[in-house]
């Protein structure tokens, strides 16, 4: 998976160390804290896992075996002030546009169910949001099982390694979302063709 942008994670982790009363010995909230941390990545990767697409801003290259019409794409919103490249069967396409989040060739906007029209697409763009905040409901979700992961994570979400350095918390299962964050998710779950090869 790419590398999430930085602060990414920063706000729900703070709120979730908040919502659990995780304070140091002065009383102030942990915004920090490792655990919540780790519950909260786990949580953004289980939810990337389920809406089978990632969130987060970064560079990513789409495969489509075949196109038949104006094709969902997986990253959205796209970043139009960065470049985008596509390939047909190994050849680059410059006619092409993105209109709501769908990817148009050569200005092909009627939905054919016929034969692929073209075959072996790759699309090249960067696209996806740089903080949570800016999507409510993923940002619900992500906090709702980050606190899930949290309350399984002896026995379920984290295995603890004592070491010289201290313990050290591990992601032990992926787990499962929770049913509430399911159900918030059923809008944002990708239903496209396209698929990555880097495991996102």
């Amino acid at each position: 998976m790419a590398a999430l942008p930085e602060g990414f994670l920063t706000t729900v982790i703070a709120e979730v160390a908040a919502l659990k009363g995780l304070v140091d010995a002065n009383k102030v909230v942990k915004e920090k804290d490792p655990t919540v941390t780790a519950c909260a990545k786990i949580a953004y990767t289980q939810i990337c896992k389920t809406c089978r697409r990632p969130f987060h801003y970064a560079e990513r290259t789409e495969y489509y075996d075949d196109y038949i019409g104006p094709t969902l794409l997986r990253s959205f919103p796209v970043d139009r002030m960065k470049p985008m490249l596509l390939s047909i069967d190994g050849e680059e396409e410059t006619d092409f546009k993105v209109v709501r989040n769908r990817l148009i060739i050569r200005d092909d906007t009627k939905v054919d169910t016929g034969d692929p029209r073209y075959p072996n697409i790759e699309f090249l763009s960067t696209g996806g949001i740089k903080t949570l905040e800016e999507n409510n409901t993923l940002y619900t979700a992500v906090m709702m099982q980050t606190i899930a992961n949290y309350h399984r994570r002896d026995t379920y979400g984290l295995s603890e390694t004592s070491g010289e350095k201290g313990i050290a918390r591990t992601p032990s299962d992926s787990g499962e979302v929770i049913e509430s964050v399911r159900q918030l998710l059923d809008e944002l779950i990708y239903n496209g063709t396209g698929y990555t090869m880097d495991g996102e």
